[in-house]
């Protein structure tokens, strides 16, 4: 994990070329019928979908832009789109409008698979002192304090908690009204994200670590 500080520089630095090629591809290159992944990082490169991410340096992309900026594709113009463990780091109120986004460049017809971590399963193992339901990373903790903040927080890395409840009430507001929970590695739609739900793990998946909510744009 990089420092803040020089988190920060970086987006000062690259934020607005980030700006800019986003809307050179938006009115430029953007085609219809897109499979959008938003935030690949490291490892999680989908092939046959344009992954989309801030990290320029060590992950693997298709276009480079910023979460935090507004989505560069036209409306209607994305048959699906996939986002696993991402909206917790953006900034507060930078999630409503994205979702809001979400919803107008989905064609109609159009999915979305939006996963971010369980703050209600966290602490219900934080309230059955489940220690072994929580990591040792970014940082280890011994007690079941320790690691339920760092669960929570991750050094601060996280800036929004979230539960079923809260991110379907979030994405009904953006305009979706066909919402769904679903799990990590299933799917209502198998042939739209089945590719995708490879890449997901999760050791518990009687108590999830992450909740998923499918929307389709009616």
């Amino acid at each position: 994990m990089i420092k803040g500080w020089q988190r920060k520089t970086f987006y000062a630095l690259a934020g607005p070329f980030m700006l800019i090629n986003g809307r050179i591809y938006k009115y430029l290159r953007a085609r219809k019928g897109l499979r959008v992944h938003l935030g690949p990082g490291h490892n999680c490169y989908l092939d046959g979908w344009l992954n989309v991410d801030a990290n320029i340096m060590t992950a693997k992309i298709d276009l480079w832009a910023n979460l935090a900026d507004p989505l560069p594709f036209k409306r209607n113009s994305v048959k699906a789109l996939y986002t696993f463990s991402v909206l917790q780091h953006l900034p507060y109120f930078r999630v409503e409008p994205l979702l809001k986004e979400i919803y107008c460049c989905l064609e109609k017809g159009g999915y979305a698979r939006i996963a971010v971590p369980h703050v209600g399963n966290a602490a219900k193992a934080y309230v059955e002192n489940r220690t072994d339901w929580f990591g040792a990373w970014p940082v280890a903790y011994e007690s079941i304090g320790g690691k339920f903040e760092n669960y929570c927080m991750c050094a601060g890395e996280v800036r929004r908690l979230f539960d079923f409840s809260l991110l379907a009430e979030l994405l009904a507001r953006a305009g979706f009204s066909d919402i769904v929970e679903s799990a990590p590695l299933k799917t209502e739609y198998p042939h739209i994200f089945g590719e995708a739900i490879l890449m997901e793990r999760e050791a518990y998946p009687s108590m999830p670590h992450n909740v998923v909510a499918e929307v389709r744009k009616t």
